[in-house]
């Protein structure tokens, strides 16, 4: 549901023709460092007339492992035809010569080894696995079958010459592609021009589960990206689909080099990947491209039966506000504080409460859970200043409960009434304990994103009030799910976590573009606690991530930035594999290779400036585990 979000084709700041120009000046670059280098985009969301773009000298060069996808349409093909069936067992016999080295899990493998064709195949694509393609190679028909049904297709550059790292000498022929028969190809499978619906979405979410992130990967966020790498000792190559809703760009990127390493050329592959994403994300229409951005991350986590809400607004524009996912109401946990933050500082301003007024905490009003008051030796006297800080930064839940007796609850309710929040109520004190039987509390990602803009905005509090609950929520302790991804920035948070729910709410204060950014989560598969932090906070992070990288990205348009600390993304779990396919230059599956994941996001940054050094570091943490899919028999 958008709610003042503007249309996503709104006139991109980033233009088609400066796309020709930007990719013009990465090829320029990679010259300059020996590197020849290619690129093709097509636009396949209609935004830009479904047109394409090239840049570089669209030569014929050495496929390495981009020569799969061809295969892989031609394998397509025949399971069109009732001819192949993904389920068909295949058995690979021990010692059979299309057993190899280079990518993949299968050389280490038991053989003989029975395996379906769907395992082949997303063994081929995910991993790039070498055996894996010369046993479907053989499936398709042979070089002869696969050539033939490319030539039909019209293509002239792609062409299958020899398997997987077997030399390329007579008999053989080397395998060729270019950059613009791929685009051409992974277009026509997007738009279903050469296969049924079924089996190009196949293929496309082979590419989504790609696990090699050291080319387009390492600047596209997952979720965004379908896609299939290739590499040799003297080729580096990425082709895939940036997958923003109705934003949708198809891109292959070749590279041809020598005396180099291949990391030095995955830099300028990875460039051009960059400036293709940017055409994507970044229209000007802010609350839009945030939707486009945030939305296959909720698709992606209702696969995992997780519940999300987004809601973002932009505090420094017109107000436009966006609200994304679930629309049902939450557990809150520790985010319903940010209620009582409000009304305490509201009582402040007000003369009927004072931050340095002395308050004893009495053996009875502590609780358990999050906070270190409940370590203290009772009686204990603070201040109400100490208690709201505790409970912010620590999320002290005795805290809480002195601050609901000091100024009551029907207080606090009476601020989220006045604010005319429908659906946010504090019922009852934290950790009520069973002879408490007042209603749960409860919130709903709406009323959370307005009690942040009120917080924010000049009509109910002070300037003074706004920059001391920054600077509280600035010094956030809990660094699971913003604090665990975004290192130094100037973000402002209060977290959440209870039973099946985890959340994360606050300001991302880059310079010109601050914003209230609410994720909400509640895990309904989960069996416990433990389980709903281990799948949800990965995904609050992730969206989290994904925003501010985005605000990043539009102040270092503006020239605001980007700015100097750097944001990391979620560690994934590197799956083993070994070099790609070999080629002619290592026969017999000798030589370098990818190192599979691992990849970041762009490295943005944050101004130290902007909370006048109120924000203290946030520290990166928790992993995030991308389960690499295996065939338990043949992985190791």
């Amino acid at each position: 549901m958008l709610a003042g979000a503007g249309s996503a084709s709104a006139e991109p700041l980033q233009t088609w023709d400066g796309l020709k120009s930007r990719l013009d000046a990465v090829v320029a670059d990679a010259a300059e460092s020996g590197v020849t280098l290619s690129v093709a985009v097509t636009d396949l969301a209609g935004g830009f007339g479904g047109a394409t773009v090239t840049a570089g000298e669209d030569e014929q060069v050495k496929a390495a492992s981009i020569i799969k996808l061809p295969l892989l349409a031609a394998l397509m093909a025949d399971v069109d035809a009732g001819e192949l069936d993904l389920d068909q067992a295949v058995t690979i016999p021990a010692g059979d010569p299309n057993i190899v080295g280079g990518s993949g899990t299968l050389k280490d493998g038991q053989f003989p080894l029975d395996i379906t064709v769907a395992e082949l195949m997303e063994l081929m694509v995910q991993v790039s696995d070498n055996t894996a393609t010369n046993v479907l190679i053989d499936l398709a028909g042979g070089f002869g079958a696969v050539n033939d049904y490319v030539a039909a297709l019209g293509f002239e550059d792609l062409y299958l010459g020899r398997k997987m790292i077997h030399p390329a000498s007579p008999p053989l022929q080397e395998n060729y592609i270019s950059a613009e028969e791929v685009t051409e190809l992974v277009t026509m499978l997007w738009e279903g021009e050469v296969l049924s619906a079924e089996s190009s979405e196949h293929i496309i979410d082979l590419m989504r589960g790609q696990l090699v992130d050291t080319k387009f990967g390492a600047v596209i966020p997952r979720v965004h990206l379908a896609n299939k790498t290739g590499e040799l000792a003297d080729v580096s190559h990425d082709s895939g689909i940036v997958l923003l809703p109705g934003r949708e760009l198809a891109i292959t990127t070749t590279t041809s080099f020598t005396d180099l390493p291949r990391e030095e050329a995955d830099v300028f592959v990875q460039e051009t990947a960059r400036v293709v994403y940017d055409v994507a994300r970044l229209t000007g229409d802010v609350t839009a491209d945030v939707a486009a951005i945030v939305q296959p991350h909720i698709d992606k986590a209702a696969a995992q039966d997780v519940r999300v809400s987004v809601g973002f607004s932009d505090l420094t524009g017109d107000g436009d506000r966006v609200l994304l996912g679930s629309q049902e109401p939450y557990n809150p946990a520790s985010v319903i504080k940010l209620s009582l933050l409000a009304a305490v500082m509201r009582q402040t301003e007000r003369d009927l409460l004072h931050l340095d007024a002395p308050v004893t905490i009495s053996p009875y009003m502590v609780v358990g859970g999050s906070g270190s008051f409940q370590d203290e030796e009772m009686p204990f006297t603070t201040t109400v200043r100490e208690l709201v800080r505790r409970m912010v930064v620590e999320s002290d839940n005795t805290a809480t409960n002195v601050l609901l007796y000091h100024i009551g609850l029907p207080t606090t309710q009476g601020l989220i009434d006045d604010l005319g929040l429908d659906v946010m109520r504090f019922n009852r004190q934290m950790f009520p304990g069973e002879l408490i039987d007042e209603p749960a509390n409860v919130l709903d990602v709406g009323d959370t994103l307005a009690l942040l803009e009120a917080m924010y905005g000049d009509e109910l509090l002070g300037e003074d009030s706004r920059e001391q609950i920054l600077t509280w929520m600035g010094d956030q302790e809990v660094d699971t799910k913003f604090g665990a991804v975004l290192n130094d920035a100037p973000v402002a948070h209060k977290t959440g976590e209870t039973g099946n729910v985890t959340h994360d709410v606050g300001y991302f204060l880059v310079p010109g573009h601050e914003s209230a950014v609410v994720v909400l989560t509640e895990v309904t598969s989960s069996a416990g606690f433990d389980e709903t932090q281990e799948i949800g906070n990965p995904i609050v992070q992730e969206i989290g991530l994904a925003v501010y990288n985005y605000l990043d990205a539009l102040a270092a348009l503006d020239g605001e930035g980007p700015t100097d600390a750097p944001t990391d993304s979620p560690p994934t779990q590197q799956p083993t594999t070994a070099p790609d396919d070999g080629g002619t230059e290592v026969p017999g599956g000798t030589g370098g290779g990818p190192t599979a994941g691992g990849g970041t996001l762009p490295t943005t940054g944050v101004s130290t400036a902007v909370l006048a050094g109120a924000l203290a570091t946030l520290l990166a943490g928790i992993a995030v585990t991308a389960v690499a899919r295996r065939r338990g028999a043949v992985a190791e």
